[in-house]
């Protein structure tokens, strides 16, 4: 999908032994053992035995509730269309691996999936429609387990969640090493999808469109905990890119951190409603491209708000090294901080089409430009609390280092 923004601004068994006697115990439905790449897959529920020679054989087999467990390489695409677990054997090296040119994981909108210590494979690219590793019409949850290889035309090379549809990634889930040729290296989402925990979202790209690490087309995207969202690339949104009808919310001590971009914004390019909170962290991005924001850059006309102690910080960009504000408000309160922040005008923060307002004892600080607006470089739009307010102080630029053009004197 092409950017909406303004032409303005387009820059041992043991173990396994033990998880079926638990299961059992506490009447889950059945325990599935599963192996590929070497013995033929096993399927144990109640007291009797079963061997199937893929998962998707396992799956078909057993009833809703049940876990599946899995050893070795097993390759073949598996859909789900019910309530399951499939979990891997820690001591049997787990992979799921997709066949050439298709997807490994397929959740039918009837289908409730848990993935749990597993790593998912890609092979090739996946072409017709979105996903590269999984799609998701249902619910997938993801913990302790790796999504990577995918490669996908469409978008999503890791995992494309369509509308209806939702993703948790959760403890120690990483959705890692992707490609699309469209958007959404990592993730394109038109459902819900949420982080929560340490998941990781990283080393994705998407270099011709956006949304390196996660596409959101409508929709929420909602990432707590300690989660980040690191080290990927794109076109424009090289961490995060959303659009008009997305909601977006960043809180606990999350991170988008170390994202580029060819133009455009490099950590988020917001086309939707944006809130930070908490101590929440948008950082280290770079935007290599003409009129990139480093940080945030925020289109949509419903807008950006950065609260609590969030902050925005060492970022870099042509114009905006921290945030850009053009088009709706960008709201700056509480504690929250723009900070050490470069560009070539506006370190801080670029207002152009947009409204910048900030309140209570937020502060635009310690940012440079190498031309002028260290703090704030207004082109059009407007700004509110920062002229006389102490808001703005101790940045530094050859023109205007705090303000440019620079506050009216009373």
């Amino acid at each position: 999908m092409q950017s909406r923004v303004p032409a303005r601004v387009r820059r041992g068994l043991s173990g396994v032994v033990a998880a079926a006697l638990a299961a059992s115990l506490l009447g889950g439905g059945g325990v599935v053992f599963a192996g590929g790449g070497g013995p033929a897959c096993t399927v144990r529920i109640g007291e009797a035995a079963r061997k199937y020679d893929t998962v998707q054989a396992a799956v078909d087999a057993a009833d809703p509730g049940a876990v599946i467990h899995v050893a070795g390489t097993c390759t073949g695409t598996v859909t789900v269309a019910t309530r399951l677990t499939i979990r891997g054997v820690p001591s049997g090296t787990p992979r799921i691996a997709a066949p050439e040119g298709a997807r490994a994981i397929e959740v039918l909108a009837t289908g409730k999936l848990t993935l749990a210590g597993l790593r998912i494979v890609g092979a090739g690219q996946v072409t017709g429609a979105p996903g590269g590793v999984a799609r998701v019409a249902g619910a997938l949850t993801v913990t302790a387990s790796t999504i990577t290889g995918g490669d996908a035309q469409l978008g999503g090379g890791g995992i494309a969640v369509l509308a209806d549809a939702s993703l948790v990634l959760g403890r120690g889930a990483r959705v890692t090493a992707n490609r699309a040729d469209g958007d959404g290296g990592g993730i394109r989402s038109e459902g819900s999808v949420t982080m929560r925990a340490n998941a990781r979202v990283d080393a994705n790209e998407a270099p011709g469109q956006g949304g390196g690490g996660i596409q959101v087309e409508a929709g929420p995207l909602t990432i707590s905990g300690t989660a980040r969202v690191d080290h990927n690339s794109a076109r424009y949104g090289g961490g995060i890119a959303t659009l008009p009808g997305s909601v977006t919310t960043i809180g606990g001590r999350a991170s988008i951190e170390h994202n580029t971009v060819t133009q455009q914004s490099a950590g988020i390019e917001n086309g939707g409603k944006l809130l930070m909170k908490g101590l929440a962290s948008v950082e280290f991005n770079d935007s290599l491209g003409d009129a990139g924001a480093g940080g945030i850059g925020s289109w949509g006309s419903a807008g950006a708000r950065i609260i609590g102690r969030a902050s925005v910080h060492h970022n870099s960009g042509d114009s905006a090294g921290g945030i850009g504000a053009w088009g709706g408000t960008f709201f700056v309160g509480g504690r929250a901080t723009i900070r050490d922040n470069s560009a070539r005008i506006g370190g801080g923060a670029w207002v152009d089409g947009g409204d910048l307002v900030l309140a209570d004892g937020a502060r635009i600080v310690g940012n440079s430009a190498t031309e002028s607006g260290g703090g704030i470089y207004v082109e059009s739009g407007s700004i509110d609390g920062a002229c006389g307010t102490g808001r703005v102080r101790g940045n530094t630029a050859p023109a205007d280092p705090q303000i440019s053009p620079a506050c009216p004197v009373s």
